[in-house]
């Protein structure tokens, strides 16, 4: 068994893990490496360094995933941040600033972890337009659909 560790406490991501696979027929190698970046995700939002954190489309396969098990993710959100973890999708036309909130949570990350987050669970967005480079049509300036995609698409986490 993978060690996802955050902090001193391990969470038995195991179910969570047989989910990724199962369902989304993800490789076991990628479901531990995912499972290590979400659970640094919750780290994250433990820290209370920023109010608005945006996962990466994988890491949010995952918390999703997680959630699912209420009782586990309960338990899991108060031994990591000592509080209930909310979710909040954005509404569908509500304005879009999750590409300037996505590297804001990249750049968390390597502060907090003292390297840049791996790039094949957390794709760079790139592009300096209003919206960092991402558009309701997908992306210009360089950056990856996915990448744009991740950033707009996914709900702001509010950890207030």
């Amino acid at each position: 068994m993978t060690s996802y560790t955050s902090g001193d406490y391990v969470p038995d991501l195991a179910l969570v893990k047989y989910r990724l696979i199962s369902k989304l027929k993800w490789q076991d190698l990628e479901a531990d490496m995912v499972l290590v970046e979400y659970v640094r995700f919750l780290r994250m939002v433990a820290s209370g360094r920023q109010s608005s954190l945006v996962p990466s489309l994988k890491v949010d396969e995952v918390w999703h995933a997680h959630i699912l098990h209420t009782a586990m993710y309960a338990k899991d959100c108060q031994r990591i941040a000592g509080r209930f973890i909310h979710h909040h999708p954005e509404a569908p036309d509500a304005p879009k600033d999750g590409c300037a909130a996505y590297r804001a949570t990249l750049a968390l990350y390597a502060d907090l972890f003292g390297a840049q987050p791996p790039s094949t669970v957390w794709p760079v967005v790139c592009g300096t337009g209003t919206r960092g480079g991402c558009s309701n049509d997908g992306c210009y300036g360089g950056c990856t659909t996915d990448a744009c995609n991740s950033a707009a698409d996914d709900g702001l986490l509010t950890t207030q």
